[in-house]
């Protein structure tokens, strides 16, 4: 069978969905890794590879080479040109990265990716077609999905193999500021809150500094209805909780709401709950 980063490999997949001038777009990322070395493996910027080669009590390779392929296949409904795709097909590299490969000499590295908007007709009497496309600045939103998709995807992929657990915890910081665009789907629940975990040790936070954030209203309200299937209403913390007793000049800022976990598992907060 395929090898991720030395342990069992396969297929995973994750998605973001973008709301981009009244418009909803979806960006989805689905990869099978046969690649990568363990000592790299990094997951949420924790050297996860590293700790159990240690936990095995086992020695590092001498000579760790990054080498196999990987396939990574991106699909959207993004209204961009064939050279905007390309442009977002090259930021699955920073996902991969991000897990910890480095493309090493003899590793197949492959992207390829279409989106479904702009059908050109076959055939007909159409001599000049319109398209639409995203203006150059606005394909910022889709790189970053695309970095996160794959990062996410192999995230999910790793975690999902048969005894292999890299992702579960107590705590999640919930990430986007509790956007609508952010990672916190569903699948991706399921692997960081098991139900070896009890629901009422699960704990989300969110960083969202001000309730108001250039029109849009954080946390979503859809995002923290979503938390509460899993956690108790009380084990939600957010920095925006407590805008309302704060002065205006204060609300916009987070410089004064603190959030700290105690290695022991115990946390202080100023403001706990998002009402």
């Amino acid at each position: 069978g395929t090898v991720c980063h030395g342990l069992k490999g396969g297929i995973g997949s994750a998605s973001r969905v973008l709301e981009i001038a009244g418009g909803r777009y979806t960006l989805g990322v689905l990869v099978q890794s046969n690649h990568g070395t363990l000592e790299e493996l990094h997951v949420m910027e924790r050297p996860l590879g590293r700790e159990i080669i240690q936990k095995r009590n086992a020695q590092p390779a001498q000579e760790p080479n990054d080498r196999g392929s990987i396939m990574m296949v991106l699909a959207t409904d993004l209204p961009v040109s064939d050279r905007q795709l390309r442009r977002i097909l090259k930021r699955c590299a920073v996902g991969l990265a991000r897990n910890g490969s480095y493309f090493g000499h003899g590793s197949g590295d492959v992207m390829i990716g279409f989106t479904t908007a702009n059908r050109v007709p076959h055939g007909g009497m159409h001599r000049v077609l319109t398209q639409q496309v995203l203006t150059e600045q606005t394909l910022e939103f889709a790189f970053r999905a695309a970095a996160e998709a794959t990062q996410e995807a192999r995230a999910v992929q790793i975690a999902g193999e048969k005894g292999v657990d890299l992702v579960s915890s107590n705590f999640l910081k919930v990430c986007h500021h509790g956007s609508d665009n952010g990672s916190s789907t569903a699948p991706f629940l399921d692997v960081v809150w098991p139900d070896s975990i009890e629901r009422d040790k699960r704990k989300a936070f969110i960083s969202s500094g001000r309730i108001a954030y250039s029109g849009t209203y954080l946390p979503s309200q859809k995002i923290v209805d979503r938390l509460y299937t899993y956690i108790p209403d009380d084990n939600l913390y957010s920095t925006a909780a407590g805008d309302g007793e704060k002065e205006e000049s204060d609300a916009t800022r987070d410089d004064n709401i603190l959030i700290v976990i105690k290695p022991d598992g115990s946390q202080y907060s100023c403001y706990s709950g998002v009402n």
